[in-house]
């Protein structure tokens, strides 16, 4: 739901009155409602609800317990720091700028991101004081929203597949001498 949500947003759909006229989301109303709002709230950090969703989906499939409370606390402060270091990032990356003018969004953290890092962290510690604060809330956030044990999984898993890979690849001479036959 939230990934086609975004993937078909309009920015031009910010007249969302229930009933909607037609929507183009795939979701339809409902959908641009998500999107709208989500983009309002968090800027471009709200592309990691999908994943978010993906992952919840795969570990209720795998039969994983979900442990609501404390990993619903590391996601939130999750979805906080990443808003927060996309507003840093907007100030100093012109491409993170050209993408919210194309996308109709305020700015890349938009609220949250604004409110954290414009009003509190910047002021504060200035722009790359901010940006280390919110880049070690991120990457702990992130490992108390996933857990240790599966961001190593994920990483054992994208090297296994990396070596397999390698093997499969022929290398540089034998390129070269199949192209000489």
């Amino acid at each position: 739901f939230p990934l086609a949500a975004l993937l078909t947003y309009d920015w031009r759909a910010t007249d969302l009155q229930i009933p909607a006229a037609h929507s183009t989301n795939w979701i339809g109303p409902l959908g641009d409602f998500f999107a709208y709002y989500g983009y309002c709230l968090l800027g471009f950090a709200v592309w990691i609800l999908p994943i978010y969703c993906i992952v919840i989906s795969c570990r209720i499939i795998a039969g994983e317990s979900l442990r609501p409370g404390i990993r619903l606390l590391w996601r939130s402060l999750l979805l906080v720091a990443a808003a927060s270091l996309l507003q840093i990032m907007e100030h100093n990356a012109p491409g993170i700028k050209l993408i919210t003018e194309k996308t109709n969004v305020m700015n890349a953290g938009v609220v949250v991101g604004y409110l954290i890092s414009d009003k509190i962290l910047i002021p504060l510690f200035c722009d790359i004081g901010a940006s280390v604060i919110t880049l070690i809330a991120l990457v702990t956030s992130l490992i108390g929203a996933v857990g240790m044990k599966n961001i190593s999984a994920f990483f054992v898993f994208i090297f296994t597949i990396k070596i397999q890979v390698v093997l499969i690849m022929p290398s540089p001479d034998d390129v070269s001498l199949i192209l000489k036959i």
